[in-house]
């Protein structure tokens, strides 16, 4: 038999006769038919024993709860009987009688006790007889201290000296137990009530009470009365109820439902051995042996006769392929089988063709030597271990060798060092027939020592049987197409991750190539743009244009300027735009266009250019405010020392203003800075003079200079005679904000107010500081109001309505 590959199998097992591949066949469909036999016999079996596992448990079940009715009627008895007035009075010889009377039907005896377990009376004997003291059992205490009904387990009676169960309840007298009042009843009894419930011949149902001890029996009672139940088995039951299959006292195995009584504690088994469950099963199983053994013996001799007709004429087709094999002639013959007959005819078909065939295959081997030597590229055959066993005169010059010098090396000494462990890994899988050939590119070592890039295509001949009888190489030089390749990759690769924009067109202006920059700058997936005109981005630009810059780059020349180029969206995109040639053959074939996105740049310049004419403004504007500061302060304090210190801060005042001018690039400050620059080296003590409340508001650039200076000298005043001047004086400043009804202008209500300082009476005379303060806030309105605690001072100021006025 052979496997795919053309490998034999492992000789250990295989190849094997046709009669016991016939033979599986048969197994292969009786088997399963068996195995489905046995899984629905196991299923059968499965159920049989489901349904002895509920049967066990619905008949513990059902004695469990017969069991508690008979306790709950008894301990009803008792308690009906509790209340005779009879016992009440402690007329115990009418209560006799009573007891008697009611217990009577039931054949149950009843005795009463005081609390100290003295018996006053037992229905058992006559009234006035004799009655033994008996000791508080477990039960008997249990009673007195939960004064509620108690079931016992199986003791020996005091009286009758036999196994007996108690019921015990409290007689009640004032709220104190008088006495305990009880009934006894014997194991037959409660036989009598398993005997009703046993559910067919081989059921055992047993009755055991709290301690294991065994209170009734349907079979082997008397033997089993008071003796322990086993404690493996009742270790086993420890749940409220359940089944499980466990031996017996006889080491039988029995399928046992259990159920633990809920009123007395008592446990109730039922019981049957697994023997009498499992027998149909077993019979099922027998039966299916039987049926398995009669079918294999009807079915094994039919399939050796038909094995007998299926092997002869597949010998005699054996024998007429080994001879089509030695070329002989082969001749068709005849059997009961049509499968036979046709490989007979086939086979001389086929020894027919093979005669036509190698005459042909003589005619392809005179072709292939032609083709072989005269071919353009490269040819040689390898053998298994790697020596030459033909090459063709083209790879001889291009190695540099002659025949006999290349057919004296070996197919790894041809190769370079750093490429044969590539290509050996290929060789070892098509070897092993895990792929048909392989091609790749390699460095062969010439005679002079220098490599030369090749092509190789390589494939494995083998003979009939699979094995490798040599490899075909064709080999063709790329080294010229592998350099170029490299250049182009290298170009493509640095095209690809440029940031810029870098695309292609054809001299017609048409866009043929695009790269992820075009996309990012532009918008334009690739195949949006190519093949659209290059216009499409610059509608900005007259055809006269487009016409002028065409001419110059077929010239040769390189063009750089910057414009604006229109994205997919629409907008205008700055750009600086190089525009060079690409030649082919020495031919200007196409256009190679770079755009660079230049809109940062620009809009720094624009920033620039702004920032210079404001700052050429603001200087003109400071220089003149320097200069009525001068004057004015000069008129105000004539001597000189004193002009020094007033004129200094005010300059330090304009000073704070242009810096954060400065910090915010002329766009205004935020109010709690402007103030904390403004005030802070006015306070002697520090910030705890000054409080500040308010919502974040910008000051805008056009007023901060003014308002410093308003600031400056209410906080001079305040540290010369105000607020300041004194270790405990505060200055509180407060804003807010107040819109204008029906219009987006709003003004800015700054409030001072100083306290604790010394008193304060309105001035005679004014200054300049007064003019900065009242009138140096353009479209201000500033009050004044010298207040005997303090001055209390309102700016309230028109704020631009372009200007933002939150900061948030």
């Amino acid at each position: 038999m052979q496997l795919p590959g053309n490998e034999r199998m492992p000789h250990a097992f295989w190849p094997r006769p046709l009669s016991q591949f016939v033979a599986m066949l048969v197994l292969s469909v009786f088997v399963p038919i068996l195995l489905l036999g046995a899984a629905l016999v196991w299923r059968v079996g499965l159920l049989d024993q489901e349904q002895a596992n509920q049967q066990a448990l619905q008949v513990a079940q059902s004695v469990s709860a017969n069991i508690d009715r008979e306790i709950d009627g008894s301990i009803a008895s008792l308690l009906a009987l509790s209340t005779s007035e009879a016992l009440k009075h402690g007329n115990l010889e009418e209560f006799y009688n009573q007891a008697r009377q009611a217990m009577s039907y039931r054949k149950l005896h009843v005795l009463l006790r005081t609390p100290d377990g003295q018996q006053v009376l037992n229905t058992r004997v006559p009234f006035a007889a004799s009655i033994p003291h008996q000791e508080l059992t477990v039960t008997d205490r249990q009673l007195i201290a939960d004064r509620t009904p108690v079931v016992s387990n199986l003791v020996i009676g005091a009286v009758m000296k036999s196994w007996v169960v108690g019921l015990s309840v409290p007689v009640i007298h004032d709220d104190k137990i008088a006495y305990i009042l009880a009934l006894s009843l014997e194991p037959e009894h409660f036989r009598s009530i398993l005997m009703q419930a046993v559910p067919t011949a081989g059921w055992v149902i047993a009755l055991s009470d709290r301690t294991g001890r065994s209170i009734a029996r349907t079979i082997e009672h008397d033997q089993h009365v008071g003796r322990e139940m086993d404690p493996d088995a009742r270790a086993r039951s420890n749940g409220t109820q359940g089944v499980h299959r466990t031996p017996s006292p006889n080491d039988v195995e029995v399928v046992r439902g259990y159920v633990w009584s809920k009123n007395s504690g008592w446990l109730v088994a039922a019981f049957i051995p697994s023997s009498v469950v499992d027998a149909p099963l077993n019979s099922l199983w027998r039966l299916l042996a039987l049926t398995a053994v009669g079918v294999m013996g009807l079915v094994l001799p039919v399939a050796y006769f038909l094995t007998r007709q299926i092997t002869g004429p597949i010998g005699v087709a054996v024998a007429a392929a080994e001879r089509l094999g030695r070329g002989e002639d082969v001749v068709a013959t005849s059997s009961v089988m049509r499968e036979a007959n046709d490989l007979s005819d086939a086979l001389e078909r086929a020894s027919r063709d093979l005669q036509a065939r190698s005459q042909e295959l003589r005619d392809s081997q005179v072709r292939y030597r032609s083709v072989f030597e005269q071919s353009a590229v490269g040819f040689k055959l390898v053998a298994p271990d790697g020596s030459l066993i033909g090459v063709n005169d083209r790879l001889c010059r291009l190695l540099g060798y002659t025949r006999e010098e290349c057919m004296a090396k070996t197919f790894k000494a041809l190769t370079h060092p750093d490429d044969w462990n590539t290509e050996a890994k290929f060789i070892d899988a098509m070897m092993k027939g895990e792929t048909p050939n392989y091609e790749l590119e390699k460095r062969l070592i010439m005679k002079s020592g220098d490599p030369v890039w090749v092509r190789i295509t390589s494939a494995v001949v083998r003979d009939v049987d699979g094995k490798a009888l040599y490899r075909t190489s064709v080999i063709e030089d790329v080294t010229e197409r592998r350099k170029a390749r490299e250049s182009s990759s290298r170009l493509a690769a640095i095209v690809q991750a440029s940031p810029d924009a870098m695309f292609s067109t054809c001299l017609a202006g048409n866009i043929e190539t695009w790269n992820p920059g075009g996309t990012k700058l532009f918008g334009y997936a690739s195949e949006d743009i190519i093949g659209k005109p290059v216009a499409i981005l610059a509608p900005l630009t007259p055809p006269s244009k487009f016409a002028d810059n065409l001419a110059a780059i077929q010239r040769g020349e390189v063009l750089r300027s910057d414009v604006k180029w229109k994205h997919k969206d629409g907008t205008l995109i700055d750009v600086a735009v190089s525009a060079a040639p690409i030649r082919t053959n020495n031919q200007i074939s196409s256009i190679s266009l770079t755009a660079e996105d230049i809109r940062d740049r620009k809009r720094r310049e624009d920033h620039i250019l702004l920032l210079n004419r404001e700052l050429a403004h603001r200087v003109k504007n400071t220089l003149a405010v320097i200069q009525s500061i001068s004057n004015q302060t000069m008129r105000s304090t004539p001597d000189p020392k004193v002009f020094r210190i007033a004129f200094q801060g005010r300059l330090q005042a304009l000073s704070s203003a242009n810096d954060l001018l400065m910090q915010t690039s002329w766009d205004g400050s935020e109010l709690k800075d402007f103030l904390d620059r403004q005030l802070a080296p006015l306070m002697p003590r520090g910030s705890a003079q000054l409080s500040k409340d308010g919502p974040p508001v910008v000051v805008p650039a056009e007023l901060t200079v003014h308002l410093g200076l308003a600031l400056h000298e209410l906080g001079t005043n305040a540290l010369k005679y105000g607020a300041w001047s004194v270790p405990g004086g505060h200055v509180r400043l407060t804003w807010e904000v107040q819109h204008v009804s029906d219009s987006d202008a709003a003004r800015l209500l700054l409030t001072w107010c100083e306290q604790g300082g010394p008193a304060v009476t309105t001035p005679v005379r004014t200054g300049f500081g007064t003019s900065l303060i009242e009138k140096g806030i353009p479209d201000a309105i500033v009050a004044r109001r010298f207040l005997p605690d303090g001055l209390i001072c309102t700016i309230n100021v028109a704020l631009p309505v372009s200007h933002p006025i939150y900061l948030g």
